[in-house]
């Protein structure tokens, strides 16, 4: 696929400006707190959510552990490593993307339905239904996870840095069927995007990226992380979010600018893949290079969600880029206080140990703050 195939279907432009990522990394927006984001669906869902996520089998709030700092604030992480058996946050927004995306596709009322009624709505209807998804790990799994719970089949694409460890622990969910493409993230998206075409009675696409024609399941996706949100059990200073392509972020986003809040947002990404921080930067939508290396496999996206935009240019305070090794002493610490987190997770808490002094500095961050770092997955095995 030619370099700028998924910016045609974005719509937008490759930007060829001087934007240096290793020396401006750290982007302010002091107007964030008083930005107010226009979402009535989500405004009016956030609690409906939860109780959808409150009603799986095993559901339990994740662990919220204090850690120690030197900057004489209340410093949390959120732990995301189990949700319903699975080692990572994104069953959140998958789950709920699925379910609105199914209930809508077939024309049923979503307050009347549960997860079983869809089920057998589904095994009558249309029994050879797949659920079709682009992922560097954890996204596919959760999709695969969602048709596994539906007795339906599931297909997904990853891009070709996505490590064999990763993919099997896709394919152990029954009735999953796992394609590695020669391609990075975007182009998988657009792969998978175009296979479902082929056929859209029987695939539908499940993806936590939009681009223009495809903004509904994206969209729904992202409200599905308001759970997360829901579970912090006070207001926080700041807290700061992993972003790849920017889903989790627009979540988290709307879900404290969906009213007026004291809470400042500081979204990171690895130094080698850098869309949101640079979209940000340029005030434009924006691109990385697509080819780029990381430890942080599931940020390695060169290009940002398009309706993510709008909502981070917005509502985001800060961003800032962190590199691999930071990011793996930031891991190796975490592991010392007991917290159980891989290099897109323990991101959130490198970008803390890096931007603190210079936050307190400007005034953004005081004694007795308190703040979150969101760790969004279990450890896993990322070497090459």
């Amino acid at each position: 696929m030619k370099r700028d195939s998924l910016f045609r279907l974005h719509k937008v432009k490759f930007m060829s400006t001087s934007y240096k990522p290793l020396t401006e990394t750290y982007y302010t927006n002091p107007l964030a707190t008083s930005w107010l984001a226009k979402d009535e669906e989500f405004i009016n869902s956030k609690d409906v959510i939860q109780k959808f996520h409150q009603s799986f089998p095993g559901y339990e709030t994740s662990k919220l552990l204090q850690l120690p700092n030197e900057h004489g604030v209340s410093l949390y992480v959120k732990e995301e490593s189990s949700r319903f058996t699975l080692p990572s946050f994104k069953i959140l927004g998958a789950s709920w993307g699925v379910f609105r995306c199914l209930t809508e596709r077939f024309n049923l009322n979503r307050c009347d339905m549960s997860l079983i009624d869809l089920k057998e709505y589904i095994l009558n209807k249309s029994s050879d239904l797949t659920l079709v998804a682009a992922t560097d790990g954890n996204h596919g799994r959760a999709v695969a996870y969602m048709a596994k719970l539906l007795g339906i089949q599931s297909k997904i694409f990853t891009p070709r840095n996505v490590l064999e460890s990763e993919c099997e622990k896709i394919r152990s969910e029954e009735g999953s069927e796992v394609v590695k493409l020669n391609g990075n993230y975007d182009q998988a998206v657009l792969f998978a995007s175009k296979f479902v075409e082929k056929n859209p009675k029987r695939y539908v696409l499940i993806q936590d990226f939009a681009f223009s024609g495809y903004e509904d399941v994206p969209d729904w996706i992202a409200h599905g992380y308001a759970t997360l949100c829901q579970e912090i059990p006070f207001e926080p200073d700041v807290i700061f979010i992993p972003a790849g392509a920017g889903c989790l972020a627009h979540g988290i986003t709307l879900y404290y600018r969906s009213k007026l809040t004291k809470t400042k947002i500081f979204v990171v990404e690895p130094d080698t893949s850098y869309t949101v921080n640079k979209s940000l930067y340029l005030g434009e939508l924006s691109s990385d290079p697509g080819d780029s290396s990381t430890i942080m496999d599931g940020l390695n996206c060169p290009t940002m969600s398009s309706i993510a935009f709008p909502i981070l240019s917005g509502g985001v305070t800060f961003s800032g880029l962190v590199s691999d090794r930071d990011c793996v002493i930031a891991l190796d610490e975490l592991k010392t206080q007991h917290v159980n987190s891989g290099p897109c997770g323990a991101v959130t808490y490198a970008a803390f140990i890096n931007f603190a002094k210079k936050m307190k500095l400007a005034g953004d961050l005081k004694e007795g703050d308190s703040v979150v770092v969101l760790s969004t997955e279990a450890y896993r095995d990322f070497r090459k």
